[in-house]
Formats: structure tokens, sequence, C-alpha cells
């Protein structure tokens, strides 16, 4: 997973520091635990991250021994709330949700119930931060299968990354303000970056949206 911005984290102090300290953070997709569950655990937070290899989670726990790491699809995980010193489930809802560059190889109904999933686990005023790729940056001839019928997605985007041909599903910028005010949400902040990957790395580059929003 390529190195976010520092920029994301230079808007997340502004919020985090000061007000969710402490708290409990879930990345779902979380590979290594670097940089999202590492800097946040640093600043004090009470972390966890879900993702799909065993192999990443392993690395995870090493690279953050005192988060809580799942082995599991995002799409079929389900949050029950804290474990308590003797492994029973606590209630409570999450103060943050984090997916980053994990969205894009589902389809846009996928990412609309994740996107639902997320807004139950989430307490009034909880942050989902996102990073994901969008359509408007994206070149022309990488969008053959067209825009759905409202414009604001575009299914069988073909991309390369480390070597391989995959097929991702992009929303527009427009389109995920419409899902998360859909769902709830109010927009905190929003921003785009432009990452260029080493060649080494086999990549295409990528323009990179981060946005991050309130639980209404």
């Amino acid at each position: 997973m390529p190195t976010l911005n520092s920029t994301y984290y230079d808007t997340l102090s502004l919020t985090y520091e000061s007000a969710f300290a402490h708290d409990t953070v879930l990345d779902n997709g979380c590979g290594t635990g670097k940089p999202v569950l590492s800097t946040l655990h640093s600043l004090g937070h009470d972390v966890m991250g879900l993702d799909l290899s065993p192999a990443m989670v392993e690395k995870a726990k090493k690279n953050v021994p005192r988060g809580r790491f799942v082995v599991g699809d995002m799409r079929g995980f389900e949050y029950h709330g804290n474990k308590g010193q003797e492994g029973q489930e606590e209630g409570g809802k999450l103060d943050a949700i984090f997916a980053v560059l994990s969205l894009f190889p589902f389809t846009r109904e996928e990412i609309s119930s994740l996107v639902l999933k997320w807004t139950r686990w989430l307490g009034v005023g909880g942050l989902l931060c996102i990073c994901t790729l969008t359509v408007d940056n994206m070149p022309k001839e990488s969008l053959r299968a067209g825009y759905g019928g409202d414009g604001l997605c575009v299914q069988g985007i073909t991309s390369r990354f480390m070597g391989e041909e995959i097929i991702c599903t992009c929303l527009t910028k427009e389109g995920w303000r419409v899902l998360l005010r859909g769902m709830g949400f109010e927009i905190v902040d929003e921003r785009t970056d432009s990452f260029i990957p080493p060649k080494w790395a086999e990549c295409d580059p990528e323009s990179h949206f981060f946005v991050i929003a309130s639980k209404v």
C-alpha cells in the first residue's frame, strides 16, 4: 500500500489529538498496520485492525503490538463492541473508522452496504475517514465500462497494481458526497493528492481522494 501523504494526518491532528484521545478506532483493510494504526496508536488511541490476509495481520501485530487484529473480509465482519478484561464483549460505539485504499475492489452495492454498516457502528460525532480512488482524474481509456445511470460511479475499471491488472469500482467525488450525506454524515474535510509510485512497484499513477465525514 502506498504511504499516505502527510497532509492527511495534518488534517486529522486538528480533530483527533484534542477530541478523540484514547478513543476506539477501527481500520478496515489495515494491511501491515502502517501508517494508519501505528500513527493513531502513538497518539493514544485504542486501535483495532481488520484485514483479509493472515500474513498482513501477523505483520500488523508486530508493528502495533498493543493493537487488536482480526483476519476477515470486511463485507462479512460485524463489530460487537470492545473486549472486557475477561474477554467478554462490551457495548459501545466506535469513535472512528478508517478505510484506506481498500474499497475499490468491491462493487458499488458492496461499498454502499459497508458505509451503511459503519454508520451503525459509529456514535454521533464519530468520524469516517476514507482514502480512495475516484473517477474524476482517471485517464479516459481506463473508463471503458462507462458511467452508471446517475453518472456517479464507474465499475469494471482496469488498473495496474504491483505488476497485476486489477478491476476496480470508483465513484466520482460527488458520488462520495451523495453517498455519505445520504447515510447520515456531514463532510468535515476533503482533498485530493497525486501519488506517483516508484517504477519498481509496477503501478499506475494514482489520484487519491481523502474525505473525512462526521456522523450526524
